[in-house]
């Protein structure tokens, strides 16, 4: 059928392959600036005791897109439908940050910080390997369609990434 047909199109070891010069290279651009402005706001509102501050200096995503392993789609519902998206990506997503310790050592670069010592950190070599859950409620036939969205994880999804201090220092791998 014209289903199975796209169904396999798009299930293949190469990232969305139907769409893929789209697709690689808008999906990482799109990635990068919700990541950046979420891990701004996540990390401006750290509480720990060992840390003062936490400054975002950037995020790069790189080029490497998600790849789709598989699809199901679940008709769940009369004004409803759900759909579960497997994604592996290995991504080139870096992050880089400063991190102002409560009790640092002072330096002679003043500033909003007190002259305390920032300790440069990256995260790195991110991968992400699960299943995506889309559940599409109150569907309309007016514009965008759907009343309501709901992305969750059915299990939970493997993910790892690696941690970089001081310019150099693998301190843990997740």
């Amino acid at each position: 059928t014209e289903a199975e047909n796209v169904y396999k199109k798009l299930v293949s070891e190469k990232a969305f392959d139907v769409i893929r010069g789209e697709h690689s290279s808008i999906v990482p651009g799109l990635i990068a600036q919700k990541l950046e402005n979420s891990m701004a706001d996540s990390i401006a509102n750290v509480k720990h005791r060992n840390v003062k501050k936490m400054i975002l200096k950037g995020v790069k995503a790189g080029t490497a897109a998600p790849l789709l392993t598989g699809a199901r789609f679940y008709d769940v519902a009369d004004r409803a439908m759900a759909f579960d998206v497997d994604v592996k990506w290995t991504s080139e997503v870096t992050a880089t940050m400063d991190v102002v310790p409560e009790m640092g050592l002072l330096t002679d670069l003043g500033g909003d910080l007190g002259g305390l010592t920032r300790v440069p950190v990256m995260v790195h070599n991110v991968v992400f390997d699960g299943t995506i859950r889309v559940l599409m409620a109150e569907l309309t036939r007016e514009d965008p369609g759907y009343g309501a969205v709901v992305l969750s994880f059915p299990d939970p999804p493997q993910l790892s990434l690696d941690v970089r201090v001081l310019g150099g220092l693998e301190v843990n791998r997740v």
